[in-house]
């Protein structure tokens, strides 16, 4: 018989961990669900049709004109092309460290600092997870979608407590407010 993991201690944040492998380590790689599996094939689906349109697509006489080799070339370099964004988009993750948060999205990879991280936004009209930055910007994270239900919210949720975490670790210890009650607000002038 196992018994229940305990609740983390008063004050620290609870990591909500997805199911599967790496469910507890809140480093683990953040993918979409099915979003690489889907893909993948869509890719492979679409290189094969793409080949065999540009070998088997035949020349008749009473076209205008027939289908030549640049032809075939550009129908086979569009399938490829379409192909590598699937295969691309397949591969998106968001890969957090000690130090900060790699995330990879469909064409662009930023490799991020913890302290540069404000917070994590997972709720509106977005399809997937965005990091706001100290720099004002706005980074999509399309690995944590919302397609993918509650694994999604599991991954927002880790991020969001491992960026607590951090930036807690981050904070100088004068910024903390001293220990002890509070001092009550002056009054005012005159009364």
């Amino acid at each position: 018989m196992t018994t229940p993991p305990a609740p983390p201690p008063a004050g620290e944040p609870h990591l909500e961990r997805p199911p599967g492998p790496g469910a507890l380590d809140p480093y683990a790689v953040m993918r979409p669900k099915w979003g690489r599996l889907v893909a993948r094939i869509a890719a492979a689906v679409v290189l094969a049709s793409f080949v065999v349109a540009a070998l088997l697509i035949p020349g008749d006489e009473r076209q205008k004109a027939e289908w030549g080799l640049g032809d075939r070339l550009m129908i086979l370099g569009s399938g490829v092309g379409i192909a590598w964004l699937l295969w691309r988009f397949g591969s998106i993750k968001a890969v957090p460290s000690r130090d900060g948060v790699v995330v990879r999205n469909l064409l662009v990879t930023r490799r991020l600092t913890w302290p540069q991280i404000v917070r994590v936004q997972f709720g509106g009209g977005a399809p997937w997870a965005s990091l706001d930055l100290d720099d004002t910007d706005i980074l999509a994270v399309m690995a944590i979608q919302k397609a993918d239900g509650q694994h999604g919210r599991a991954l927002a949720s880790r991020l969001a407590a491992l960026i607590q975490v951090h930036s807690r670790a981050e904070e100088p210890p004068w910024s903390a407010p001293p220990p002890g009650p509070s001092s009550p607000p002056p009054s005012a002038p005159g009364r």
